[in-house]
């Protein structure tokens, strides 16, 4: 079967794809899967990182735009700017899981390991990280329930720069929006986040990706979605079954403009993703460095309804 010819090309007629460095194996398994039912279609891959991806499918360099993580604010500014419209997320597996020494954990939040407190909800949490929070704010260990640290002391909030980065990110994604309370203390790297943490029988520190094994002293703390719903963490188990609220995802940007079709080759490549034999590739990633695993079935599911949506103007 014949396709149209596609945009993004380079001088040999190869599809140009510009994106995350870590994805290189599992879009090397998506391509050959591909070319059992597009054999006219070629990739040239440039995988230098997540920052290139979303420049890249701005200007009209990369169909399409792999990465490992959600695109932050100045991403997404960025792409608006130049086009007046979001691009398009289609998720194909979650990104990583852990804590799994020495490879990089999931983000997650850390507290002292004297610390015994069994974890928090999501509410919770937002009433310590953020000022606003409709529940009302949370300054003092003692204001939780079934926290160890029974006493009038402050919790210490550490985290990274609210700098468009990923603190931003996660406070725009995970924190309705809402700025982080004045006893937030931005740190330079997560090492650093954690080793004020490590430090601190009072702190909590919220990071990205990253080896907590390289600091002793912390624990990762276990979050639930709501009130008398199980405690979860980024394990493969948690992840996969939808419990740990801030799973991170593989994502696939696409640039969609309002009232216009995406190319058809591209709406396959996307169901070969998420079909069964795109996640078994997917699945091959999960005990690699990389981590990745394929979708819970739900998931799985939305996005591919939403890849059906991509052909309608």
């Amino acid at each position: 079967m014949r396709h149209p010819p596609v945009r993004d090309t380079d001088a040999s007629g190869a599809i140009q794809v510009v994106g995350n460095d870590g994805m290189e194996s599992l879009l090397d398994g998506f391509n050959a899967l591909f070319a059992q039912t597009h054999p006219e279609i070629r990739f040239k891959m440039y995988l230098k990182g997540s920052s290139t991806a979303i420049p890249a499918l701005s200007s009209g360099i990369s169909a399409f735009a792999p990465m490992g993580r959600d695109m932050w604010p100045t991403d997404r500014a960025n792409f608006k700017n130049a086009h007046g419209y979001e691009p398009v997320d289609i998720k194909v597996g979650y990104s990583g899981w852990g804590p799994r020494a020495p490879f990089k954990t999931p983000p997650a939040v850390y507290v002292n390991q004297d610390n015994a407190i069994p974890g928090l909800t999501v509410t919770q949490l937002r009433q310590i990280l953020v000022a606003g929070e409709p529940e009302g704010d949370i300054s003092k260990w003692s204001q939780i329930k079934n926290a160890s640290m029974g006493t009038s002391r402050q919790i210490h909030v550490y985290g990274m720069a609210d700098d468009g980065g990923f603190a931003t990110a996660f406070r725009l994604a995970h924190l309705d929006g809402l700025p982080f309370t004045n006893r937030y203390e931005a740190l330079p790297s997560a090492l650093e986040v954690l080793r004020a943490v490590a430090a601190d029988p009072y702190g909590i520190g919220l990071v990205g990706w990253f080896d907590a094994a390289k600091v002793p002293g912390v624990r990762l703390l276990p979050l639930a979605d709501a009130e008398n719903r199980p405690y979860a963490i980024p394990s493969q188990q948690d992840l996969t079954a939808e419990r740990y609220p801030f799973a991170a995802f593989l994502h696939i940007y696409i640039d969609k403009a309002p009232g216009q079709p995406v190319a058809p080759w591209l709406i396959d490549y996307l169901k070969l993703a998420l079909s069964e034999p795109g996640q078994t590739v997917v699945a091959r990633e999960q005990n690699k460095e990389t981590g990745f695993l394929p979708l819970s079935d739900e998931r799985r599911k939305a996005e591919l309804e939403k890849v059906e949506m991509l052909s309608k103007p």
